[in-house]
């Protein structure tokens, strides 16, 4: 793995990354190596272990995430806006998005930038996208209050919780002082003197994102010259060493139709995801994110995306250790030949 590394990064031209890049490799030649074991002391057939090793290595390649979007597998396997459970079991799943992640975020060119990028996009996202889709979900329910079609009332239903949860998870709420959200925007109450109160809201809040996108992009500028005067440093020079805009493409995902979706009653982001902290976890032990998260949380606590998958190899390689030393998988196997489906007639 060290020298496919070297001779690698020697060729792509990338820089800094020879460690980082080693040991995620590393981690899944570990892992692989063990689970190699397991099939070996399991049969004793070369034939059958030849068998078995493409249907190993071919959902290694198809969920890792690179050929496929999880978006677009089957919705049996797949969650929208979170890598998919079966997925999770790919070892190629978990190294991929360490490497892409961390050579996107920790690069020489974009790690100085990347807390103030961060804070554009999401700003972006929401000026643009977010309160556009909520603005469209508040006129189309004041235009419906009085339909009386059971369907459209379920969408005005629908339209109004999102609307709730949405507003609910923001801090602005200037223009809301007089407002109990929870009991306005239920169906009962709800009329076309809060909508406009909402619509009002809903554009101060879109000022509100642009002035810290603003802000984020001022604070960037200066630091950008403040290293300039302090040093040699040249921009454009660290940009065409450090810097992927083929990587860029796939973790921020720009190529998506939809920026932004609607998924069993949540407005989901689809575009940047490299810049998009994972959502509030469901319990404690909530690990779930969308692909390309830059942090991970479990038992409490928010990790970095790279030393958290790693983590997550080094487990199934723990894993594979213990069944290989004892030998689980063969005595698996062995009790299945004991089994008699059917008994001879006498």
């Amino acid at each position: 793995t060290f020298m496919f590394v070297m001779i690698g990064n020697l060729l792509l031209e990338i820089q800094g990354m020879t460690f980082s890049f080693w040991l995620a490799l590393f981690s899944v030649s570990c892992m692989a190596n063990v689970l190699g074991l397991n099939i070996s002391s399991a049969f004793n057939s070369a034939v059958t272990v030849y068998v078995i090793i493409p249907l190993l290595l071919i959902p290694q390649m198809i969920l890792s995430g690179l050929l496929f979007s999880f978006d677009k597998l089957n919705n049996i396997i797949s969650t929208k806006g979170k890598v998919p459970i079966v997925a999770d079991f790919m070892a190629s799943r978990w190294a991929y998005e360490a490497m892409a992640v961390y050579q996107f975020k920790e690069n020489s060119y974009s790690e100085p930038y990347y807390k103030y990028e961060k804070i554009e996009k999401q700003a972006d996202f929401k000026s643009s996208y977010l309160i556009k889709e909520l603005k469209k979900k508040n006129q189309f329910v004041v235009e419906n209050l009085d339909t009386t079609n059971d369907s459209i009332k379920n969408l005005i239903i629908k339209d109004l919780q999102i609307l709730k949860d949405e507003i609910g998870k923001e801090e602005f709420r200037t223009g809301l002082e007089d407002l109990d959200i929870n009991k306005a925007l239920s169906v009962e109450v709800f009329n076309s003197s809060k909508a406009q109160i909402i619509d009002a809201y809903l554009d101060g809040l879109k000022k509100h994102y642009l002035g810290i996108y603003n802000d984020a992009e001022q604070t960037k500028e200066k630091f950008v010259l403040f290293k300039k005067k302090n040093g040699d440093y040249d921009l454009n020079e660290y940009k065409n060493n450090y810097y992927s805009e083929s990587l860029s493409d796939f973790v921020r995902n720009i190529n998506v139709k939809d920026r932004i979706i609607e998924y069993k009653g949540e407005l989901l982001q689809q575009i940047d995801p490299i810049y998009h902290d994972p959502e509030a976890p469901e319990h404690i032990f909530d690990y779930r994110t969308h692909f390309f998260a830059p942090t991970k949380h479990f038992a409490g606590f928010y990790f970095d995306t790279y030393g958290f998958n790693l983590t997550v190899i080094w487990m199934m390689t723990l894993l594979f250790y213990i069944t290989l030393y004892f030998e689980l998988l063969r005595k698996a196997l062995s009790s299945f030949d004991k089994v008699k489906l059917f008994k001879k007639k006498e």
